[in-house]
């Protein structure tokens, strides 16, 4: 007898985390229901259910559309709607739509996305952890504080936002700014839009020692309350290790002012870029202090300037009149 209730207890065990296992694929549906396990035939309805099942390095497939639900993500995972569905993601408000704390190795993929705050939504994005984020075909809108904000807080990580567009928040659109002192940034936002914020794009690279590196390409940052692109870092570092952009075949236009540069520790390449009724085309503090820490900005191929106001500070680069 006591045989045959330690097999039956076996059995019942084996079964249960069967029951329980996680797939490397997942869907999710209109339809579903998180109690299901998120196949196909059966798949679930949020997220977050969808995330509870997926195993780490799997991947999360949108049948159809419909509001998803916030969400964490922990591990690697793939998050993908290619199919032309609406796959809505709105946060709660003063909460994140998305936040991510993942493994110092994990990549993070998320395509084709609505990210709505509704006008009362905190922050789109949440980039807190994690190797690399690829955040693609996505709209993130409507929030009181930033669409995405990149946040490393012990180590470097890398980001590569594309085709995406980041617009009518109320903070800035894309914000780099790390927290620790071991912690870097580098990445690519290419053909994003980022529209009607407070700021465009702000790298921040006040408290970092490793480099926060971001090229922007082929991109338009329009109609921002604020800077459309801003670099800012501290007098602490060197040329370099600090806040870098590269701005290539872009267009910053309607800004308040085009692009801000902080007096220390910055450096910014214009490249065959355009500049367009800017309120003021930059603003660029004259240094004051010791020599050897001053910002950089430095142009290179046809770049445009037409119908912009004033310069808040210098008014040339590389001897080279801004206008």
């Amino acid at each position: 007898m006591g045989r045959f209730f330690f097999l039956l207890t076996l059995f019942v065990g084996l079964s249960s985390a069967s029951a329980h296992a996680q797939a490397s694929r997942t869907f999710v549906s209109s339809q579903g229901s998180d109690s299901n396990a998120c196949s196909r035939a059966a798949p679930c309805r949020t997220f977050a259910g969808a995330i509870a099942k997926t195993s780490s390095g799997g991947e999360i497939d949108v049948l159809d559309s419909a509001g998803y639900g916030a969400f964490n993500i922990d591990r690697a995972i793939s998050i993908v709607n290619e199919g032309g569905s609406v796959a809505g993601v709105q946060a709660a408000a003063g909460a994140t739509a998305i936040t991510i704390n993942a493994g110092a190795s994990d990549a993070v993929y998320l395509s084709g996305l609505t990210i709505e705050g509704a006008g009362a939504g905190g922050d789109g994005v949440q980039f807190h952890t994690g190797a690399s984020l690829t955040l693609v075909n996505s709209v993130i809108r409507h929030f009181v504080g930033d669409g995405v904000d990149i946040t490393p807080s012990s180590a470097p990580m890398t980001f590569d936002i594309a085709d995406t567009r980041v617009s009518d928040n109320g903070g800035v659109g894309v914000f780099i700014v790390p927290q620790g002192s071991a912690s870097g940034a580098k990445g690519n936002i290419t053909r994003v839009a980022a529209d009607n914020n407070q700021y465009g794009v702000y790298i921040d690279g006040e408290n970092a020692m490793i480099p926060v590196i971001a090229t922007i390409a082929d991109s338009t940052i329009a109609n921002n309350k604020g800077a459309g692109l801003a670099l800012t870092s501290s007098f602490n570092g060197t040329i370099g290790t600090t806040a870098n952009a590269i701005l290539r075949n872009s267009t910053l236009s309607n800004n308040a002012i085009g692009f801000s540069v902080s007096a220390f520790y910055c450096f910014l390449l214009l490249n065959h870029s355009s500049f367009v009724a800017n309120t003021n085309l930059a603003s660029i503090p004259q240094p004051s202090g010791p020599p050897g820490g001053y910002s950089q900005v430095n142009t290179n191929g046809d770049n445009s300037f037409f119908l912009n106001g004033p310069n808040i500070g210098i008014t040339e680069l590389n001897s080279t009149p801004l206008q």
